[in-house]
C-alpha cells in the first residue's frame, strides 16, 4: 500500500468531497460526501486508507461518475450488491 500522503493526494484528484465524521465512515448520497472519521481512530494509516477507498468506490455510483442506479431506494439486494462492488 502506498504512504499515507501519497494516498492523500490520489484522493485529492477523485473530485470527491470528505467531511469529518465521529465514529463512521460512509457514503452520503443525498449530499455527495464521504463521511470519514480520523486517521487517529484506525487501527493504522492502513486502514483508514482501505476504508477512504471502500468509500470512494460508493461515491462512484452518481450518474456524472459511474451511474450505478440504486432506484429510490436502497433494497436489502441492492445494498448487499452495492457492497460487493466497493469490496472490487
Amino acid at each position: 500500500m502506498m504512504p499515507i500522503a501519497a494516498h492523500e493526494a490520489w484522493f485529492a484528484g477523485l473530485d470527491v468531497k470528505r467531511i469529518l465524521t465521529q465514529d463512521i465512515a460512509c457514503y452520503i448520497p443525498s449530499r455527495d460526501v464521504i463521511g470519514m472519521p480520523p486517521v487517529a481512530a484506525f487501527d493504522t494509516a492502513e486502514d483508514y486508507a482501505a476504508t477512504l477507498n471502500h468509500e470512494s468506490v460508493h461515491a462512484t455510483m452518481p450518474a456524472h461518475r459511474v451511474g450505478r442506479d440504486m432506484g429510490k431506494k436502497f433494497s436489502q439486494h441492492a445494498l448487499a450488491a452495492e457492497e460487493l462492488v466497493a469490496l472490487s
